[in-house]
């Protein structure tokens, strides 16, 4: 499997985009990766996954508009983190 890199100069708040995806793991949604996801997304993220509506399993998606530079957020769950590959990245990015 080949690891995935993502490089950029600015952090995900300082850039500025119409969309941002977030990927979110099923083991991830709890703690920081929650709360940084949550905060690009106006906090609606960590309250759909308090209501237990977005579980983060593979492909499944939910969409935001954010009170952030990015004017709205598409989160897509990428499954459990063990099984993750470049095929899971190219399945939920289509």
């Amino acid at each position: 499997m080949r690891d995935i890199e993502f490089i950029s100069k600015k952090s995900v708040e300082e850039t500025q985009c119409d969309c941002i995806a977030i990927g979110v793991f099923e083991d991830s949604l709890s703690g920081d990766a929650l709360e940084v996801a949550s905060s690009m997304t106006g906090g609606r993220l960590k309250k759909l996954v308090e209501k237990v509506e977005f579980k983060g399993k593979e492909f499944e998606t939910a969409n935001f508009y954010t009170d952030s530079k990015q004017g709205k957020a598409i989160v897509i769950g990428l499954g459990n983190k063990t099984q993750f590959s470049s095929e899971t990245v190219r399945k939920a990015a289509a």
